[in-house]
């Protein structure tokens, strides 16, 4: 199963991706913010990150940035809340910097399971891209 970093400063919902993504056999590490997620990022080695977009030091924008400048071939799925106008802005420009999946809260379990299918899949087959590129 996958690696998976999730940075969500809400508390009980971190916990709650962590224990849906556990359920599922997926390792999972946690953090609160984007500026800790980094250093956890920069220390290990995921298959797929899931981020908050909202967040307190590093938001998730500035976060996706900064791990796909790591030259990560992970994937990503980026969450953001409610019914709040911003929430669809937010989550196109999640996508433009590099989300493979962007998901508006709340969600059901099952949609969390296939974004995490669905981004597994594309950052996959876009690492085995590169690596053709590469021959």
């Amino acid at each position: 199963m996958a690696n998976i970093l999730v940075v969500e400063d809400n508390k009980s919902l971190q916990i709650l991706l962590r224990e849906t993504l556990a359920k599922e056999k997926h390792t999972v590490m946690t953090a609160d913010d984007g500026v800790d997620g980094l250093a956890i990022f920069q220390e290990n080695v995921f298959d797929l990150v899931v981020t908050d977009i909202m967040m307190p030091r590093m938001d998730g924008i500035e976060f996706i940035q900064a791990i796909r400048k790591e030259k990560t071939n992970a994937g990503i799925i980026a969450l953001s809340g409610g019914d709040n106008p911003a929430t669809g802005s937010l989550l196109e420009t999640a996508r433009l910097m590099g989300a493979h999946v962007a998901i508006k809260k709340p969600f059901k379990r099952q949609e969390l399971l296939d974004a995490v299918a669905a981004a597994l899949t594309t950052a996959a087959a876009a690492s085995a891209n590169k690596e053709g590129k590469k021959r």
